[in-house]
């Protein structure tokens, strides 16, 4: 099993397919190595996986949005409008990353904050990504029959380049919050007898 930095999981996405983890791999990744100064040596050779991830920051960076989205995958989202919830509990940093992969496929991303709850919200999103199968904006979401899936829906539908349900996978939809009742203990007493 490979131990990697973070790093690889966000690069992975800008870059839209998987990175080489030789740089982010522990005990040591060179990746956070700092490169000798006036030695003419500006780093390490750039690997394919990095130099695509290189281009993907400089069209973005560049306002070059359009050029962007035809560049890596295309138009998946078709215009939806998506909300992540508190419930993924996202840092920072990693749902600025997903909301970019988002809106560079196709998507919209609706942010519910401080004045707009995610139960109010539910009138504006067509797709309800949660970790839970619980909550008044999954109840109503349910109702109206929108689209629920989680996060590994939502990187599924973007590494596969297509549109496909949440339901369709077990791992797609939401769970329940709590354990099932008694399963723990009946699981572990299996466990027990056959091993």
């Amino acid at each position: 099993m490979k131990v990697v930095l973070p790093h690889w999981f966000d690069d992975s996405f800008k870059a839209q397919h998987l990175m080489d983890t030789a740089p982010y791999e522990f005990p040591e990744p060179s990746l956070l190595k700092p490169q000798p100064r006036g030695t003419g040596i500006e780093g390490p050779t750039l690997s394919k996986d990095q130099k695509t991830l290189l281009r993907a920051i400089e069209l973005a960076e560049n306002g070059s949005s359009k050029r962007l989205k035809e560049d890596l995958k295309g138009n998946i989202w078709q215009g939806r409008r998506i909300l992540l919830s508190a419930t993924l509990a996202l840092e920072t940093g990693r749902r600025e990353t997903v909301e970019e992969l988002i809106e560079r496929t196709g998507g919209i991303v609706v942010r519910a904050g401080t004045s707009l709850l995610e139960e109010d919200a539910v009138e504006e999103f067509d797709v309800l990504v949660t970790r839970y199968r619980e909550g008044s904006a999954y109840l109503r979401a349910l109702q109206l029959h929108k689209t629920i899936g989680t996060l590994a829906w939502l990187f599924h539908v973007e590494y596969s380049g297509s549109f496909v349900s949440p339901t369709k996978h077990l791992l797609h939809f939401p769970v329940r919050p709590q354990k099932i009742p008694d399963l723990v203990g009946k699981v572990r007493f299996c466990w027990e007898t056959f091993h």
